[in-house]
């Protein structure tokens, strides 16, 4: 991995986490937005704007995050399966189960000071109120932060990791084909959008098996005409959301789940390809080198902190024209600068708890990680031994 592509990953983990807050800063009606979803509202500019970036403009950030995961995956140089999913436990499961906790206890907080004389909670039913079966439920299948889906797709895509080198060592294109058809015809609930998501997670593995060079930008591409094309098929995207039931009548979804997943490709390669020179000057600059580590926070802790805020927001600034609007812009800055302030306070006076909630990411104290490491590896650093020498699933 070159100096460029190493820089560029981390900056687009920052930036891909910021535009995430922003999406479920989504203030209108419907708040769930999907890929084939139409606007039945009237396309006033307020609805028109808040569609337009976030279910269409920064779409691009699951396809491009995927693509990273794989890619660094196939890059490790970690050699033995057993050895790599202790470490994907690590860095990928305990933060997923620390969260979701964590979550549980400030919705409950949250609960005893804002909903006391109510009978329903953040979600519906109050967290003091919940079975054994719904804490089960909310630590392991659907936690409230529903962002953590994909550290739980990333992880499943690891266990299988071995299959996915050995189908695309004998059968890549129509691997990669296959996949790509369930990415543009799946559903985007439950289950269903690990394996959207998984041929991007897959086309990372490939791109380090046949060693393609994603360092430069390819002939072909263009800044200038790759930004017409994304912008131009994010508009189209937004009109057909909202007109689309008048042109094309019931036609219309299909139209609109083609122009998302079109935008989302045109907005990978833009991304990728087109950002060298912010990243250049980013990198050196004391602000970023700062703010760069607590991506972690910000992915752990904007939801469902945002969802809860979003109403009580709008509501203070009711007053200021097109406040739904200045809300979306607005609100996002206020989590984001809530999480790294919550970042700075953990990783200064809980080091030790930050590391392991981190999965060994962010700012903790130097020497720390290594100390925090839980002791999960050594009880299977016997069998890992055994199963390197005998198997070397990923030797070179």
């Amino acid at each position: 991995m070159t100096k460029l592509v190493s820089q560029k990953i981390k900056f687009l983990y920052i930036f891909c986490m910021m535009l995430l807050v922003v999406i479920h800063g989504y203030n209108l009606n419907n708040r769930v937005l999907s890929p084939n979803q139409l606007q039945l509202n009237d396309p006033t500019f307020t609805n028109f704007v808040e569609f337009f970036i976030a279910n269409a403009v920064l779409r691009f950030r699951i396809p491009l995050l995927m693509t990273i995961s794989g890619f660094l995956l196939a890059q490790s140089s970690i050699t033995s399966y057993v050895d790599m999913i202790v470490k994907k436990m690590q860095t990928l499961i305990l933060p997923f189960l620390l969260i979701a906790a964590t979550s549980l206890l400030l919705c409950f907080a949250i609960e005893q000071f804002f909903y006391a004389s109510s009978e329903f909670g953040v979600w519906g039913k109050k967290i003091a109120d919940y079975s054994l079966n719904d804490f089960v439920y909310r630590l392991f299948v659907s936690p409230l932060p529903f962002q953590l889906w994909y550290l739980k797709s990333v992880f499943t895509l690891t266990l299988l990791f071995p299959l996915i080198k050995i189908i695309l060592n004998r059968f890549p294109y129509l691997f990669l084909g296959a996949l790509f058809i369930l990415w543009a015809v799946a559903d985007n609930d439950g289950g269903l959008r690990m394996i959207r998501f998984s041929f991007y997670f897959v086309l990372g593995v490939y791109i380090v098996q046949e060693k393609i060079n994603i360092d430069k930008a390819p002939k072909w591409f263009s800044r200038t005409k790759f930004m017409y094309l994304f912008f131009g098929s994010a508009l189209l995207k937004t009109i057909v959301a909202f007109k689309g039931n008048v042109i094309f009548g019931e036609s219309a979804v299909f139209f609109v789940r083609f122009l998302y997943d079109v935008t989302a490709v045109f907005g990978v390669i833009l991304v990728w390809y087109g950002i060298d020179s912010l990243v250049q000057y980013c990198s050196n600059k004391k602000w970023y080198i700062f703010f760069a580590p607590k991506f972690f926070f910000i992915y752990a802790f904007h939801a469902p902190l945002i969802t809860f805020l979003i109403d009580p927001y709008l509501n203070l600034f009711k007053f200021i024209p097109l406040s739904h609007l200045f809300s979306f812009f607005t609100l996002p800055v206020v989590v984001i600068a809530f999480c790294v302030g919550l970042d700075v306070i953990v990783s200064e006076f809980l080091p030790s708890f930050y590391s392991l909630f981190t999965g060994g990411r962010g700012s903790a104290k130097k020497g720390v990680g290594k100390n925090m490491q839980p002791t999960i590896s050594n009880h299977y650093q016997k069998v890992n031994d055994v199963l390197a020498r005998r198997y070397a699933l990923f030797a070179k």
